[in-house]
């Protein structure tokens, strides 16, 4: 994971970049942005991925899915540098507005309950709702359930009582949509 230090009010000190393979990440991102210079990103993923076809070698399909993680990467990576800057800026010179948005600075949270507490949690989440099941779920987040978990504590018609299984549908043909899946054989059990 690529870290920037931003540097603070007292400091005047250039960002600091995670060295990665003997290579800088700002040097990284320097060279990502040279390459496309000599061959337009457009053009490059659009024909890695329009060699994707019916009879392509594994090679093409590998290309375009280095290529398109890659990216990814590389976006992840250059929204890091722009944040780190951002968030600079506005330490130096105060807030910033683009249109009906505005950039300021805030610290980072999140709130989850405490590590081996969550039966205790639970208990006194129905002691306030005062045994009301509504006021409860209320309190649940969207996928509170584990799934596998629930399905090996329950039996297969409990399960089906309270689960659903869902396939999306193309709005236009009604079948349903196919999405690439990937399984990866290190991680199998």
């Amino acid at each position: 994971m690529t870290t920037i230090a931003v540097p603070t009010e007292q400091s005047n000190a250039e960002e600091e970049f995670e060295v990665l393979d003997g290579v800088s990440a700002a040097d990284q991102l320097a060279g990502a942005i040279t390459i496309s210079a000599y061959e337009p990103v457009g053009k490059t993923i659009a024909a890695a991925i329009d060699a994707i076809r019916p009879g392509a070698s594994e090679e093409d399909c590998a290309n375009a899915i280095c290529l398109v993680e890659s990216l990814g990467r590389l976006y992840r990576f250059a929204k890091s540098i722009r944040d780190a800057r951002l968030i600079a800026k506005i330490n130096a010179d105060g807030e910033l507005t683009l249109g009906p948005v505005r950039y300021y600075v805030g610290n980072k949270r999140s709130e989850k309950c405490r590590q081996g507490k969550m039966s205790e949690a639970v208990q006194k989440i129905m002691d306030a709702a005062a045994g009301d099941m509504d006021a409860f779920v209320g309190c649940l987040s969207s996928s509170a359930l584990k799934v596998g978990a629930t399905r090996k504590l329950l039996s297969p018609a409990d399960f089906d009582a309270v689960f659903e299984t869902t396939i999306e549908q193309d709005l236009k043909t009604g079948k349903p949509v196919k999405v690439l899946k990937s399984a990866d054989e290190r991680f199998l059990k």
